[in-house]
């Protein structure tokens, strides 16, 4: 099954769920929430994307993503963001493969009708899992940010709260959540939008608008794409890195398109992966590979 088309415009909102491989734990210990947000951070700095709200549970998490500008990029941001995350936690507890269950989730939102409601289900996660009793006591979440009890730099809560007059009124909105029967995710529509019949119309005639080309044929033109000289990995090695990234191409696939055996593909795959996060040089080629291709 292909993937699905990730829709991108100024202004665009997401609210992004990923969830640990057979539904275990992704976070162990409190150094790893705090880790988690700190490549949150940094990835959010690289990729212009605003966390507008977050709440990190035992085995998944919510985000509630906006992208102000043309720049914003959600794909690359939630790549860097699990990859480099999954990297220190099998690094931490000695082991290997994938952390997370399948592909991100990422439901378009509608701001108009949908912006307040996704907040509060974001931080009512923990109160409706038994972690805690109101959603301020639950340290890894941006309610404490919406409420002023922390600053962290984390949130950009303007877009929600600039609809109440203070965190009072805030908290009052989420708390009569918890007596509502309501299950917004059962309200997404197509598998892609969480809003209103315009809002899900103009979407897609969006999506009609960013037809990817046929993947097969993308990945043919990356082989034959040429990657500039003087970096510390070979051509062919960016290559198949992007293809198994970008287009989902498995390893035996892309054995095939290069001569090499599948051990040789993962070998390769695991080599670049320990590289990205401490080579911004190699980082910044493959992000030109990517501009080139499109």
């Amino acid at each position: 099954m292909g993937r699905p088309l990730r829709v991108r415009f100024p202004g665009a909102v997401y609210h992004v769920m990923a969830r640990g491989n057979e539904k275990r734990e992704i976070f162990r210990q409190p150094g790893d929430q705090q880790e988690f947000l700190r490549t949150l951070v940094g990835a959010r700095d690289r990729f212009a994307v605003e966390i507008v709200a977050y709440c990190l549970m035992p085995n998944h998490i919510h985000l509630l993503l906006h992208t102000p500008t043309a720049e914003g990029n959600v794909s690359d941001f939630m790549k860097r963001l699990l990859g480099l995350y999954t990297m220190y936690f099998n690094q931490r507890y000695a082991r290997v493969g994938h952390l997370f269950q399948g592909r991100y989730k990422a439901l378009l939102v509608d701001r108009e009708t949908y912006l307040l409601e996704v907040s509060r289900y974001i931080h009512l996660n923990p109160c409706r899992g038994g972690l805690s009793e109101t959603p301020e006591a639950y340290p890894w979440s941006s309610i404490s940010e919406y409420l002023g009890l922390r600053n962290l730099g984390i949130a950009a809560p303007d877009l929600v709260m600039r609809r109440f007059e203070g965190g009072g009124p805030y908290l009052e909105f989420v708390m009569a959540g918890l007596g509502m029967s309501r299950d917004m995710l059962s309200e997404v529509k197509a598998g892609l939008f969480l809003g209103s019949e315009g809002f899900v119309e103009e979407m897609k005639t969006r999506v009609r608008g960013q037809v990817e080309p046929n993947v097969s044929q993308r990945a043919e033109l990356l082989r034959k794409t040429p990657v500039s000289a003087g970096i510390a990995s070979s051509q062919r090695d960016l290559q198949v890195y992007a293809m198994h990234r970008w287009f989902g191409k498995k390893q035996r696939e892309i054995g095939e398109l290069f001569g090499l055996t599948q051990s040789a593909v993962s070998q390769t795959l695991r080599r670049l992966e320990s590289k990205l996060p401490q080579n911004p040089n190699l980082q910044a080629e493959l992000d030109a590979l990517r501009k080139r291709l499109s």
